[in-house]
């Protein structure tokens, strides 16, 4: 048998036959690579923190809560990865508990609210409120205050823990922060400490398009406009998965904006994945083919389209894009496909067609669906 560090090894270089191996062993495994991370270089640990996000044993979730707070900073962050995995109340409590500890840095607390968007629980909810709330410090709730706060801190370290907290909220269903996302998309943009202002407006996009801005098709475009705006694939990804009437015009306008090829294939794409594939192959035509598809009277002006047809689970299962399936789901249907099951393509494409035997229906076509909740065009 091969040794479980050999195992590792191969493990952390991506071989995938490895990994499944060390999940067969998930007990041996996390003591392992503890070890490992503990024992080198933080260069060679961040090539084991991915392994442990792996591990879903129900057994090792004390011990992976324990390891939260271990002195290691990579052991910590390993351990939340795979906290993501267990919907258990013990493992929220803890979680959530941590967001009010204040020895723990802002960046801390920044990966775990990423492990609660992947946890799912309800009763985060209002925790997360009041986290927001302190993050203000008794300023206005205006993204504004938040990024001149930051700016005083030198850090924008609770910008980006907003912008997460924004996200878990969606990924419960409650959207009340959501306009502060459109006000950061744009902010700086025309200072001169723009480099001090990328992280925001990178987040912010990557942010926008977990929780599909179907209101603010405008805000998107206007970001788009400008030049060599960074996280152009996330607000593209936004429009595609607002798939709506709106989201194709602001799409064919930054067409006819757009100033180089790399830029037009991206959004030639992006309306592809909307209003279907046959596209025609010079501007005038392509134009008149998605007007014809979108802006006739025929169709119903409120479809949330996708490739072509009103949008359900399963058109994104029948357009010959398997890596994209996950992604999409996630955002638009709140399925969350295990990293263990996605290691394996055969076992997600049986995972996701399990899941859309049982929860399909549930989706009506044509409508807009934000994780899993309805949401009005």
């Amino acid at each position: 048998m091969t040794s479980i560090d050999e195992l590792i090894e191969r493990a952390a270089t991506g071989s995938k036959p490895a990994t499944a191996s060390l999940l067969e062993r998930q007990a041996e495994t996390l003591e392992a690579i503890v070890r490992k991370i503990a024992g080198t270089s933080a260069n060679r640990a961040k090539r084991y923190v991915d392994l442990i996000a792996y591990l879903h044993d129900p057994q090792l979730s004390e011990v992976l809560l324990a390891l939260t707070t271990d002195s290691n900073f990579f052991l910590r962050y390993a351990a939340y990865k795979a906290l993501g995995n267990y919907r258990e109340t013990q493992v929220t409590k803890a979680l959530l508990s941590k967001l009010t500890n204040d020895r723990i840095a802002l960046g801390e607390k920044t990966t775990i609210l990423r492990t609660l968007a992947r946890v799912r629980d309800p009763q985060s909810t209002e925790p997360i409120t009041r986290f927001i709330d302190t993050l203000f410090a008794g300023r206005p709730i205006e993204a504004d205050a938040m990024v001149e706060h930051c700016l005083e801190e030198g850090s924008f370290d609770a910008v980006e823990a907003l912008l997460e907290a924004i996200l878990v909220m969606n990924v419960l269903g409650d959207r009340r922060f959501n306009e502060l996302v459109p006000a950061l998309l744009g902010y700086g943009i025309d200072d001169s400490r723009q480099p001090e202002y990328q992280l925001v407006r990178e987040r912010s996009a990557w942010v926008t398009r977990e929780i599909i801005f179907s209101h603010y098709v405008p805000e998107i475009e206007a970001a788009l406009l400008r030049p060599a705006f960074v996280g152009q694939e996330y607000l593209l990804g936004a429009l595609e998965y607002a798939g709506s009437r709106e989201a194709s015009r602001a799409l064919l306008a930054l067409y006819g904006r757009a100033g180089d090829t790399v830029a037009k294939q991206a959004i030639r794409q992006t309306l592809r994945n909307i209003v279907g594939p046959a596209l025609g192959a010079d501007d005038t035509s392509m134009e008149r083919e998605v007007i014809d598809r979108i802006f006739d009277d025929a169709g119903d002006p409120d479809a949330c389209l996708h490739n072509g047809r009103p949008m359900t689970p399963e058109s994104y299962t029948d357009d010959n894009r398997p890596a994209a399936h996950p992604l999409h789901l996630r955002i638009t249907y709140g399925l969350v496909v295990p990293p263990h099951i996605g290691l394996v393509p055969k076992a997600a494409r049986a995972f996701v067609g399990n899941w859309i035997a049982e929860h399909g229906a549930r989706f009506a076509p044509g409508k807009l669906y934000q994780h899993g909740y309805e949401v009005e065009l």
